[in-house]
């Protein structure tokens, strides 16, 4: 499978159970939408490390 087609996959896999309408995914935190590509966004649904923080409560104060 050519990363074209797994691109397509995950897209179609994220509607069908029901985690995007669209079949992007969206940071927990602020809501930008994620790369595809990059695999940290991937592994943490976060636009960076910043917001990953905020959303596990890293930083209380925020």
């Amino acid at each position: 499978m050519n990363k074209r087609q797994k691109k397509k996959f995950i897209k179609k896999w994220l509607i069908k159970e029901g985690h995007s309408i669209d079949g992007c995914l969206y940071c927990v935190d602020c809501g930008n939408k994620l790369d595809f590509n990059s695999k940290w966004q991937m592994a943490y649904q976060a636009c960076d490390s910043t917001c990953y923080g905020k959303a596990v409560g890293v930083y209380y104060g925020y």
